[in-house]
């Protein structure tokens, strides 16, 4: 027996056809599109001033230094963990007005840098309003 298998003709893509709607595509692309138009800035004119009053006062920072050892300074005196918070509240009964700025080494464990956060609040002043300057030494 023998079967007999029709051949199929290969498929033909007209190319001609899609280039003609290639190109009427690129056409209405090319006369339909806007650029973007060029806006002009408003002229603004900012005043200039030559002269500042003086009027704003500098604040006094004490300067709270703590070492990587531990060893703590408060205004360049000497100050131990313990006795942080009776200096603290000393030197705001002496200086009412003062502040106080933080300057940790970035060698420091977290433990001793979260007590001395802890005596500042004890001492009446807020963590967040004390700031912190980094000290790192390049080597």
């Amino acid at each position: 027996m023998q079967f007999v298998t029709q051949r199929r003709a290969a498929p033909i893509v007209p190319i001609v056809p899609l280039l003609d709607i290639l190109a009427i595509l690129l056409i209405f692309f090319m006369l339909t599109t806007t650029f973007k138009e060029r806006r002009e800035v408003l002229p603004i004119n900012i005043p200039k001033i030559t002269h500042l009053p003086a009027t704003s006062t500098a604040e006094r920072r004490i300067t709270l230094e703590v070492s990587e050892s531990g060893e703590m300074r408060l205004a360049d005196a000497p100050v131990d963990i313990r006795g942080l918070v009776g200096a603290l509240e000393s030197m705001k009964k002496q200086l009412p007005n003062a502040k106080v700025e933080l300057k940790p080494d970035h060698r420091i464990p977290l433990q001793l840098l979260l007590e001395v956060w802890e005596a500042l609040e004890k001492a009446g002043f807020p963590v967040k309003e004390v700031p912190v300057r980094v000290q790192i030494q390049v080597e």
